[in-house]
């Protein structure tokens, strides 16, 4: 089964390389409808009861468990899938993506561009006064030019290898290696995290066209 997996995104790594903004935007729409179907409380249950926990207890650390499992997941595969939608949005509508405004920084030979908060789902980070901010090299820029990856032309097959320790460490590399570098992707789940139902029901759309395969 997996040399037929691995077969069938090496025959479509070319075709996912050369989707254009547009087509990706239509992607990533039916990926946030796949998502917005998850229960996301029985993969919560499901990711407890791997950790050795009791799903159904109600103590103070269950509850905490039971929060995290149900909201880190999907809140940010949700919050990726958004970022990357707004750029390739902006970039099948326009010949080229809005530069980021700079700021001196002082004493230094630096600009910097803020990049988060970046959205509206950033807004929580920002209020715990996380931020981020891309420093340049090169005082006299006068913006950040911002632009989409370049994929290989031929297209390249990635392997995302799932953690023991949380699951939306894979699910966040996996958009990155498709939507970032534009690359097919094969995920390998974890021996204790086997949440294979539940990615293969976000990942439908790219499993159903060859760009996305999961492996136990």
């Amino acid at each position: 089964e997996i040399e037929r997996q691995v077969e069938t995104l090496h025959s479509s790594k070319a075709k996912w390389a050369a989707t254009s903004p547009k087509e990706r935007v239509e992607y990533i729409d039916e990926l946030l409808g796949e998502l917005g179907k998850i229960d996301s409380v029985a993969w919560a249950h499901h990711a407890m009861a791997a950790e050795g926990f009791d799903p159904t207890e109600e103590t103070h650390l269950t509850r905490t468990m039971r929060s995290y499992h149900t909201m880190g997941p999907v809140f940010m595969t949700s919050g990726l899938l958004k970022k990357f939608r707004g750029s390739y949005a902006e970039a099948a509508n326009k010949e080229a993506l809005k530069p980021l405004p700079v700021r001196r920084v002082a004493g230094s030979e630096f600009v910097a561009a803020k990049v988060l908060p970046w959205d509206a789902d950033d807004a929580l980070l920002g209020l715990y006064g996380i931020k981020g901010e891309l420093w340049i090299s090169d005082a006299s820029a006068k913006h950040a030019t911002r632009s989409l990856p370049t994929p290989h032309p031929g297209g390249k097959v990635s392997l995302v290898m799932s953690a023991g320790n949380n699951e939306s460490i894979s699910l966040v590399d996996t958009l990155d290696r498709l939507f970032g570098a534009g690359e097919v992707v094969m995920i390998k789940a974890h021996d204790i995290r086997a949440s294979i139902a539940f990615m293969e029901q976000i990942f439908a759309p790219l499993i159903r066209d060859g760009f996305v395969a999961i492996c136990e």
